[in-house]
């Protein structure tokens, strides 16, 4: 049996980011921190909080590069792990 430890997701930041509007679950840029993103996806549907929406491919984005600055302002990082995506979706803001 092969296992693929989420040792990662110990950063459990990134995983998604948290607007005015609820949680966005973030993509993130490495292939094998996929399975931390579906686990925290499925600890917020438990909890009952609002996922507004979902980065999908080719974005990505890592919740540790997100900065709220207020209800319609945030800075996000532009680096190896968050890939230039568009945000300027007011659904998800």
């Amino acid at each position: 049996e092969q296992r693929h430890p989420v040792q990662n997701l110990l950063f459990c930041r990134d995983q998604q980011i948290v607007t005015a509007k609820g949680l966005i679950i973030a993509r993130l840029a490495s292939p094998q921190r996929e399975p931390e993103t579906v686990i925290m996806k499925f600890c917020f549907q438990k909890l009952g909080l609002p996922i507004v929406g979902e980065i999908k491919e080719p974005g990505c984005l890592e919740g540790g590069d997100f900065i709220p600055l207020g209800k319609d302002l945030c800075l996000i990082g532009v680096c190896l792990f968050a890939l230039t995506i568009s945000l300027t979706n007011r659904k998800l803001a």
